[in-house]
């Protein structure tokens, strides 16, 4: 690196790659060396088919339970429970210790003539699987022949509100929130190996057309919004089975966007109660930050499209952007972008798009290379020209994939502000929607 104009310069480790990462890399690999080849164990509990007119959309809903082996420290792995460690300080399934995580795939009719793509959906803040029925989502499946397929993000779902309350007035037990989202990284693989394996959902008369052909193709994927896209970056690092991802309004680093978050207030208040001076908060936020690197993307993030975690691809992935996203701050999500590789650039926005809808499609190209070398001084100026610093947003309301002319998607972002996409290097991904 060429030292001209260098002031200062350091490195320093804040953590490793195995402490980060090395839990679940440990929980999958001993998982699906136990399940060897074969398809996860699975119960189909409800199946409900629905007339053109009950739903123009949707063709069936199927329900049911993935058996995931549990790392948990209590039977069946609740909200409050947490990892339970071995000897060798991993993670270690208890004797027939089995979580079932819940999962929910809509059949769009468009299947019942032509299998439909897998994707896996990733929920929002303390949400669940059932997102997958908004209108917007069964209109999108339909149009775009997907089958959307969700399971709840253990840890920051629904069920998990009333411990999530609990840690806010007694940070101490704040572990149990990151334990339960790593154990649900599990969920969502071993789903998606169900949805992949020819003896797993295919092969159950629940995925089949009435003519007993299967409903279910190939190319799965994963597609996740908010705190869908912030998990996504995890799970996506973390996938042996789908190499896209489509990642929309995500960012990294929690500490970083909670308070910068409209959906963190009504929290903040709990959090009040036990430390209720402000620069306290602060400093609360930050140290459990270093547990929840290793159940968020932020730990993960350096891992997703280079440097692939052991026996994991790299993996190709679309990232969206909402500007002036009063949920998951611009920071948060420009970060996120950074470490990934983003190949999306362009000069920064110097005033809004003409509606929220507007946008061009376009070529990514890798980032221009950051100038190092000492500026040059202009004629008849007293010292070296400024330059406008490099900056990594393309214009507002613009829209880019790695895929030239590629029409916008329509579970891209639709929140107050203007939006936009960037891809990774290497880039295009898949399907998303936003909270």
């Amino acid at each position: 690196m060429p030292t001209d104009g260098l002031y200062l310069a350091w490195d320093f480790t804040v953590a490793s790659t195995r402490d980060l990462t090395g839990r679940a890399v440990h929980m999958r690999d001993d998982a699906f060396a136990k399940l060897g080849g074969r398809a996860p164990a699975f119960t189909v509990g409800k199946v409900t088919d629905f007339t053109a007119e009950q739903d123009p959309y949707l063709a069936r809903r199927v329900e049911g339970t993935v058996d995931v082996p549990s790392y948990l420290d209590l039977p069946g792995g609740p909200p409050g429970s947490s990892l339970h460690y071995g000897r060798n300080g991993l993670p270690e399934q208890l004797p027939g210790n089995v979580q079932k995580a819940n999962f929910r795939c809509n059949v769009p009719r468009s299947a019942m003539d032509k299998p439909a793509q897998p994707v896996l959906y990733g929920h929002g803040l303390m949400g669940s699987a059932d997102e997958i029925d908004s209108e917007k989502l069964r209109k999108a499946s339909q149009e775009h022949g997907l089958m959307l397929c969700a399971t709840d993000w253990i840890g920051m779902s629904e069920g998990d509100i009333l411990n999530v309350a609990s840690v806010l007035l007694n940070v101490s037990r704040f572990n149990t929130i990151p334990d339960r989202q790593q154990q649900s990284y599990l969920d969502f693989l071993f789903l998606g190996r169900a949805l992949a394996h020819p003896q797993g959902f295919g092969a159950n008369a629940a995925f089949r057309a009435p003519d007993g052909r299967p409903v279910i193709g190939t190319g799965l994927a994963y597609a996740g919004a908010s705190q869908g896209g912030i998990q996504g970056v995890a799970l996506t690092a973390l996938a042996q089975d789908f190499r896209r991802s489509a990642l929309i309004v995500p960012g990294i680093n929690y500490g970083t966007m909670l308070q910068r978050s409209v959906d963190f207030a009504t929290y903040e208040k709990l959090l009040a109660v036990s430390h209720p001076d402000r620069l306290e908060q602060q400093l609360v936020l930050n140290l459990i930050q270093m547990l929840w690197d290793r159940g968020e993307g932020n730990g993960y993030a350096a891992h997703v499209t280079r440097d692939p975690l052991p026996g994991t691809p790299a993996h190709r992935v679309l990232v969206h952007e909402a500007f002036g996203d009063h949920q998951v701050a611009n920071i948060a999500t420009e970060t996120m972008a950074r470490t990934l590789g983003t190949s999306g650039c362009g000069s920064p926005p110097s005033r809004p798009a003409a509606s929220p809808t507007s946008r061009r499609s376009g070529t990514c190209r890798p980032c221009p290379a950051r100038r190092t070398r000492a500026p040059r001084s202009s004629p008849g100026t007293a010292g070296p020209r400024r330059r406008r610093p490099p900056t990594s947003r393309p214009p507002r309301g613009r829209t880019r994939t790695a895929t030239p002319a590629a029409r916008p998607r329509p579970w891209a972002s639709s929140r107050g502000s203007s939006s936009r996409a960037r891809s990774s290097t290497p880039a295009p991904g898949s399907p998303a929607r936003s909270r």
